[in-house]
C-alpha cells in the first residue's frame, strides 16, 4: 500500500479552509472586503490544481474505468449531498438552475475536467515525456480556448446547468497541475528541485506574501499583472511554501490540515449545512466596532 504525501493533505487541508473562509465571508456579504477578494484570486484555482497534481496517477488505470471512479466520487455526491441540501433548506431551485449549485459547482466542474482531460491524456500516452512537451501542452489547453469560444454561442440557461464557465475558468489550472505532477514523478527533476530547495522555499514565501499584502492593503502595482498571470503566481508560490510546512509549521496545525486534506471531499460537500446560518446572525450581533469593514 503506497504512503500518502502528508505534504499534498496538507496542501488540501489548508485549500479547503480557504473555501470556508470564503463562503463565510460571502454569507457576511463581504464580497468586496480585501480579505475575500484576496480569497478568490486564487483559492479555486489553488485546488482545481492539486486536483490536476493527482491526475498522472489515475492514467494507470483504464479509460472507462477512470471515468466511472469520477462519477461515482464527484457526481454522486454533487447530486446526493446537493439534492439534500436544497431540500433541507429550500434551495433545490438554486441547485438545480443556477450556475453556482447552491455552492455545490466544484464538484461537477471538476468532474468536467476530467471527462475532457481523460480522453487527451491517453491518446497522449506514447508520446515520451519531454520531448513532445509543447504538443502535449497545446492540445491538454485546447478544450480551454475552445470551451471560452464555445459558451459564446450555448444558450444561458445550458451554461448555469452545466457551470462551464467555472469549467474552462479553471481547467488551465488544472493543466497545470497536472505537468506539475509529472515533472515532481521526474527524478532527474526532482533531484534538482531538493538541489535549490534552498532558495526556492524563500522567494516563494516572498512572493506570496508580497502579492497578499499588495491585494490586502490595494497596492497600485496589483492591478497591472494580469488576472490569470497573478492566479499562478499565488498558486505556484503557495505550493512551493506548504510543501516545506513542516518545517516551519507546528506539528500539531500540520496534523489537523492532513486530518481536513484527507477527508476534503466530505468536508466540502457538508459545510454548506453549517457556513451559511451561523456566521450571519453572529455578525448582525456584533458591535460595529467589531466588524472587518
Amino acid at each position: 500500500m503506497k504512503q500518502r504525501l502528508e505534504w499534498l493533505d496538507v496542501m488540501k487541508g489548508f485549500a479547503m479552509f480557504l473555501v470556508v473562509l470564503g463562503h463565510v465571508l460571502n454569507n457576511m456579504r463581504l464580497f468586496t472586503h480585501p480579505v475575500n477578494l484576496w480569497l478568490h484570486q486564487f483559492h479555486m484555482p489553488f485546488f482545481f490544481m492539486l486536483s490536476g497534481f493527482l491526475a498522472v496517477k489515475t492514467l494507470n488505470k483504464d479509460l472507462l474505468g477512470n471515468i466511472w471512479t469520477k462519477f461515482i466520487t464527484l457526481i454522486l455526491p454533487f447530486i446526493v449531498c446537493g439534492v439534500t441540501y436544497g431540500l433541507t433548506f429550500g434551495k433545490t431551485n438554486e441547485f438545480i438552475y443556477t450556475e453556482a449549485h447552491a455552492g455545490y459547482w466544484f464538484l461537477l466542474s471538476l468532474f468536467t475536467c476530467w471527462l475532457i482531460f481523460l480522453p487527451l491524456a491517453y491518446m497522449l500516452r506514447p508520446f515520451r515525456y519531454g520531448r513532445y512537451f509543447i504538443i502535449e501542452a497545446l492540445v491538454l489547453l485546447m478544450p480551454f480556448f475552445l470551451g471560452n469560444h464555445l459558451m459564446k454561442h450555448i444558450p444561458g440557461n445550458v451554461l448555469s446547468v452545466s457551470s462551464f464557465s467555472f469549467t474552462f475558468a479553471d481547467y488551465r489550472f488544472f493543466i497545470l497541475g497536472y505537468f506539475i505532477g509529472k515533472w515532481y514523478g521526474n527524478k532527474d527533476i526532482v533531484k534538482h528541485f531538493y538541489r535549490v530547495r534552498q532558495w526556492i522555499f524563500p522567494i516563494s514565501m516572498i512572493v506570496f506574501l508580497s502579492i497578499t499584502i499588495g491585494i490586502l492593503m490595494q497596492r497600485d502595482f496589483i492591478y497591472f499583472i494580469p488576472i490569470t498571470v497573478l492566479q499562478i503566481i499565488l498558486s505556484l508560490s503557495l505550493f512551493a511554501v506548504l510543501h516545506d510546512s513542516a518545517f516551519f509549521v507546528s506539528p500539531f496545525i500540520i496534523r489537523r490540515l492532513s486530518w481536513i486534506g484527507r477527508n476534503s471531499l466530505a468536508l466540502y460537500v457538508f459545510h454548506f449545512y453549517f457556513v451559511y446560518l451561523p456566521p450571519r446572525r453572529i455578525w448582525q450581533r456584533m458591535p460595529p466596532y467589531f466588524r472587518l469593514c
